[in-house]
């Protein structure tokens, strides 16, 4: 049977939580240079060159050969862990998700069977992908990507001053403590300048966050990795 969460059509204008994992859950990012790779390798789709504007400590390698056109996908969010992936994509045309994943994934999976002499698969199968039906669910979404890291360390004051610097993630973008300009975070920000439910107009992304490290996924169904 088809994964519950694995979507084979995609709707211009929609929201999608993109998540895959190592084969035999194995480690995909083994050190820093791995990490930064897979988040360069996105930099090179999202933004030409000559326009990047990022404070994240990557070298840019062009990916050109199968370019995505200008503004297929927006990247809301990520989290990139030892052995699996989160992304949060909207969609702008007909195939931009399954497109810039495509692209991705292969260029990804070309450096790391070559930096560690390796050949076949590196991902569990086709990525994973969940529509995003409603606002509080993307607020949400955001969040659960964001709080991911805390699942590999003990609760402590040291590991949340680790997870909210997170190097690996968007959450310092949407904490104002880096700039991407390939990272959409206005998209879930906006609704923190606004007095709508279920959130007051005085709560930050921040508060937002902290209010739930205690317990990351209970508001969030469906989205862990199988």
């Amino acid at each position: 049977m088809p994964h519950k969460n694995t979507i084979r059509k995609y709707f211009p204008g929609g929201y999608y939580h993109i998540y895959n994992r190592g084969v035999e859950k194995r480690i995909i990012f083994k050190d820093k240079k791995d990490f930064l790779k897979f988040i360069s390798i996105i930099e090179s789709y999202m933004t030409p060159k000559d326009n990047i504007t990022s404070d994240l400590p990557i070298t840019h390698t062009p990916y050109w050969r199968a370019k995505l056109d200008k503004g297929e996908v927006e990247i809301i969010s990520f989290c990139l862990m030892p052995n699996h992936f989160h992304l949060l994509l909207k969609q702008n045309t007909k195939a931009g998700v399954t497109k810039f994943m495509r692209r991705i994934s292969n260029a990804y999976v070309s450096y790391f069977n070559k930096k560690y002499e390796r050949v076949g698969v590196l991902f569990q199968g086709k990525f994973k992908a969940a529509n995003i039906d409603s606002d509080a669910y993307l607020l949400h979404l955001s969040r659960y990507i964001h709080l991911n890291p805390l699942e590999v360390r003990p609760l402590n004051i040291a590991k949340r001053r680790w997870l909210l610097n997170y190097p690996f993630s968007s959450l310092m973008e949407y904490l104002g403590k880096r700039k991407t300009n390939w990272i959409n975070s206005k998209v879930v920000l906006s609704f923190f300048n606004r007095s709508i439910l279920p959130f007051k107009k005085s709560l930050t992304y921040h508060q937002f966050v902290e209010s739930y490290i205690f317990n990351p996924q209970s508001e969030v169904e469906g989205l862990t990795l199988e």
